[in-house]
């Protein structure tokens, strides 16, 4: 009776599969960074752009909540939400986001002072 490979049959009867899953449904979504700093897709899927990403660090960092942002813009917290996740792309979001961030930290430096 022939040796048999365990090692070799495990990957290829469970880590093969899920591999050419993955390689299916996730690669494919991302093709290449637009020059918005925004990801192009050919899977139906948007990537959020660059800058929500770096802006949604800083608010950690800065403990500003979705919420606060919000209100700073007279928008809804949804609607920030939207915006962050890449589902909705208002011209200008980008200068709007930052100058109400820039003025919720600068009114807590103030208070705080």
């Amino acid at each position: 009776m022939p040796r048999v490979n365990c090692f070799y049959d495990v990957r290829k009867l469970i880590i093969a599969p899920c591999v050419n899953f993955c390689n299916h449904y996730f690669a494919p979504a991302v093709n290449k960074v637009n020059a918005a700093g925004g990801f192009e897709t050919n899977g139906g899927v948007k990537m959020p752009e660059k800058w929500t990403g770096d802006l949604i660090g800083r608010m950690h960092n800065a403990r500003v909540t979705l919420e606060e942002l919000g209100n700073e813009m007279g928008v809804s917290k949804p609607y920030v939400s939207m915006i962050l996740n890449g589902l909705r792309r208002p011209k200008g979001a980008q200068e709007r986001f930052e100058t109400a961030f820039e003025n919720i930290v600068q009114r807590r430096a103030e208070q705080g002072a």
